[in-house]
């Protein structure tokens, strides 16, 4: 698995996010709608590096159930490509009225790294299957591993997360299957702030994925420090995402946003 897979899932890469106890879901209303696009400004070293989105970029059909298709993409500056060329696209099809995935995808280009991973998601079984693209001539089948009922992928699960109803002081804990593994990752939920100089209100959270494995630019040993700050309201928009990469840290800033429907 791949950090980034995380990060952008519910980042860049998700999301993403749960030892407290868990929190219940806001069924009543869904924070997201078809036509949301969210754009960042991705910041590493303290220089401008390049653009992120996550889109609901539609509602769909896969196998005769109707998903929505959820698209996370990063892609590196001019500049910044001269020296590491990013070009990263995950996306995650969800059923409309469960919310959990049937299938994820993940394409990464990072310097010279290469990674295209599929996971289908059996839900009649509860079995996750992972084909590696690098892989799939003498693995045609691919890696299958049994999931709980309730798991979400790397992008979804950031999806999942605005959906809960967010306490200081508590923890939300997501089941997630990423690369033929399966983890419960935990977001401590910190605090409430005021952030910039309009002072939006925002809820603090920090997702803990040390045990996931990551590559490429997001590679980093031992615990990971990533904080995000999602708008206290009901649609909980993340408008801040931070975090320590390889070398250095990075920053991603919510610079423009279409609520769609």
């Amino acid at each position: 698995m791949k950090l980034e897979k995380y990060l952008l899932s519910w980042l860049i890469g998700a999301l993403i996010l749960f030892l407290c106890q868990s929190v219940a879901i806001a069924e009543e209303k869904v924070p997201f709608s078809v036509g949301e696009k969210l754009t960042f400004r991705v910041i590493y070293f303290a220089l401008p590096a390049g653009t992120a989105t996550l889109e609901v970029s539609g509602v769909t059909n896969w196998e005769e159930k109707e998903v929505y298709q959820l698209v996370a993409t990063v892609q590196s500056s001019a500049l910044f490509s001269l020296f590491y060329r990013v070009r990263n696209r995950i996306e995650s099809l969800i059923d409309t009225s469960s919310f959990l995935p049937y299938r994820y995808e993940i394409r990464q280009e990072e310097g010279d790294y290469r990674n295209h991973e599929v996971t289908i998601f059996n839900r009649d079984e509860n079995i996750a299957t992972t084909i590696d693209a690098e892989e799939k001539e003498g693995n045609p089948e691919g890696a299958s591993v049994p999931v709980p009922a309730d798991v979400q992928d790397a992008l979804s699960s950031f999806y999942y997360l605005r959906r809960q109803n967010l306490e200081v002081g508590k923890s939300v804990f997501i089941n997630v299957s990423v690369g033929a593994k399966n983890y419960q990752v935990e977001v401590k939920v910190l605090r409430k702030e005021e952030l910039g100089k309009r002072r939006l209100r925002t809820i603090v959270v920090k997702p803990i994925i040390s045990e996931i494995k990551s590559g490429g630019i997001l590679e980093k040993k031992g615990d990971r420090d990533i904080y995000i700050w999602l708008t206290d309201d009901e649609r909980r928009i993340p408008v801040l995402i931070k975090a320590e990469m390889a070398f250095g840290s990075l920053t991603m800033m919510l610079i423009d946003k279409e609520l769609g429907k």
